[in-house]
């Protein structure tokens, strides 16, 4: 029988899920309530993040802190947006999407231990195909619009940029080494889930001209605070932030796809503007091909060094093994 003691925390978790589905369901499902939910769960996000850091005492405890502060912000943007005003709101976003690439950086510099160039680069060839997806579908309609000014243009293309940064940190995250328990994955499932509803919003706003709260494109966006709060709740948390071992990147087939993948955006996004009859950048598209390109070069060149490495080093065990053999004999 579970005593008093075990009843209290699962009592006390039921009553916070519960509250928490509770804000969720007035978001989608009452628009009177709308704001002062998506409020309520972003600013207890925060605070759940914070007493995650207090509560297990990470040996880097300032990423959180960061990562606390954006969440905030991300909810505080759309109380000034209702209230105030726009241009402070998107100052507001702004901010968060700096504190969150900060801390990201901080835990990825915390976990490493010296130059990972394997990481980087493979990093940096998916960041540089992602980032000419977001020039070309989400930034390049905006360039184009003659009813814009150019400083509405260059503000337009902020939030694409800062979702790419952002992008490049949370992949160099994924590619270094360090522990990976459900903190670690869930930190990269708000992080995806954020970014995927930015890309989907952006979309929308092109096609349509407007965004409505309370639609599929907010799941992304009210996923990401849960998922930062569950992340510094969970008793691994503090292992985020650990260096791990230095380990080579295996060279497996899914990596080999994932490089080779990104490198055939540049064509494939030239045929696919081809089809739609829309004109085409081709200094950006080709420029963005060649850089991965030569970081895909330099990616295989490691490679082949490693493999080599590997051999000689299994050559030399066998030649041991042969020699201690012949001894026997």
């Amino acid at each position: 029988m579970p005593t008093n003691n075990h009843m209290k925390p699962l009592a006390r978790h039921g009553v916070v899920a519960l509250v928490v589905l509770g804000l969720v369901a007035a978001h989608f499902l009452v628009p009177g309530l709308r704001l002062l939910a998506w409020a309520l769960l972003h600013f207890s996000c925060a605070a759940a993040v914070v007493v995650g850091v207090r509560r297990h005492r990470p040996n880097a405890r300032f990423p959180w802190y960061l990562l606390a502060a954006g969440i905030a912000f991300f909810g505080l943007g759309d109380l000034v947006q209702e209230g105030l005003d726009s241009d402070l709101a998107d100052l507001c976003f702004l901010s968060s999407y700096l504190l969150l690439t900060v801390a990201l950086l901080q835990l990825v510099r915390a976990r490493s231990r010296g130059w990972d160039v394997a990481a980087l680069l493979d990093a940096l060839v998916v960041t540089t195909g992602l980032a000419l997806l977001s020039w070309q579908f989400l930034m390049l309609p905006y360039v184009r619009d003659p009813s814009l000014s150019l400083g509405d243009k260059l503000y337009s293309l902020v939030f694409p940029l800062a979702d790419v940064m952002l992008l490049a940190v949370l992949l160099r995250l994924w590619t270094g080494g360090g522990g990976r328990g459900w903190a670690y994955y869930l930190l990269g499932i708000g992080t995806t889930a954020m970014l995927a509803s930015d890309t989907a919003f952006g979309l929308l706003v092109i096609v349509t001209g407007s965004y409505q709260p309370g639609g599929p494109v907010d799941i992304g966006y009210i996923t990401f605070p849960l998922a930062l709060a569950a992340a510094a709740l969970h008793p691994s948390m503090p292992s985020i932030s650990l260096p791990g071992r230095r380990v080579r990147a295996r060279v497996t087939r899914s990596r080999l796809a994932l490089l080779v993948g990104a490198v055939v955006l540049a064509q494939a996004v030239i045929v696919v503007e081809w089809l739609r009859g829309q004109p085409i950048q081709y200094p950006v598209v080709a420029g963005a091909g060649m850089l991965m390109s030569v970081l895909t070069f330099f990616r295989f060149g490691g490679m082949a060094r490693d493999m080599a490495v590997q051999h000689e080093r299994r050559r030399a065990a066998i030649q041991v093994v042969q020699a201690s053999d012949q001894e026997r004999i």
